[in-house]
């Protein structure tokens, strides 16, 4: 399984119904809107992209393939930006 976290150096922080990244290494400040949020604490609290398809497909009645896919994108540009960490588990 794999888990995630947030690299240290870098600053992040939940304002309101926003998620705050800034990266020192390029001086450049990410931000991902209340749904964006909601999934990178749930994906830092360890659960997968599927469970959080699943999950936000309640909220928004849409289907969990699409919003799983859309997790899964939003990951990899988080790993690409090295903003988020992938760890793999036994």
């Amino acid at each position: 399984m794999t888990t995630y976290s947030i690299p240290k150096g870098i600053a992040s922080r939940r304002l309101s119904e926003e998620f705050f990244l800034l990266s020192p290494r390029t001086s450049t400040m990410h931000t991902l809107n209340e749904t964006g949020a909601d999934m990178l604490e749930l994906l830092l609290a360890g659960h997968t992209p599927a469970e959080i398809g699943e999950r936000l497909a309640e909220e928004f009645d849409a289907p969990a393939e699409v919003i799983t896919a859309d997790v899964e994108r939003i990951i990899a540009a988080l790993l690409d930006k090295e903003l988020l960490v992938a760890h793999e588990e036994e």
